[in-house]
């Protein structure tokens, strides 16, 4: 059996957890909190702030694939980008006002 097994998290536990890019559906906006690293050298984390994920920018959700939905593809300013589902929830959000909750 695998030592390091994730745990994830019951409804009630990810009630209370931060909003991610995970919790938006196709078309949704919020604004980018944080970029959450996962570790101390998370070479991901730093490359997503690299490329725009900073707080107080604006994302949207332009689509998930079928099936899977994996990946999402979500706007950044005037760019496109295809994040893995283990990439979009590093990006912490807060939901724009008359967002759909």
């Amino acid at each position: 059996m695998c030592s390091q097994l994730r745990e994830f998290p019951s409804f009630t536990d990810r009630f209370f957890m931060d909003a991610t890019l995970l919790d938006l559906g196709d078309g949704e906006s919020a604004v980018i909190r944080a970029v959450r690293d996962l570790d101390a050298h998370d070479g991901v984390s730093t490359r997503l702030r690299e490329l725009g994920f900073v707080p107080g920018e604006s994302v949207q959700i332009v689509a998930h694939a079928p099936f899977g939905r994996d990946p999402i593809a979500v706007r950044v300013g005037y760019t496109r980008f295809a994040l893995r589902r283990r990439e979009a929830e590093r990006v912490v959000i807060e939901r724009s006002a008359g967002a759909a909750a």
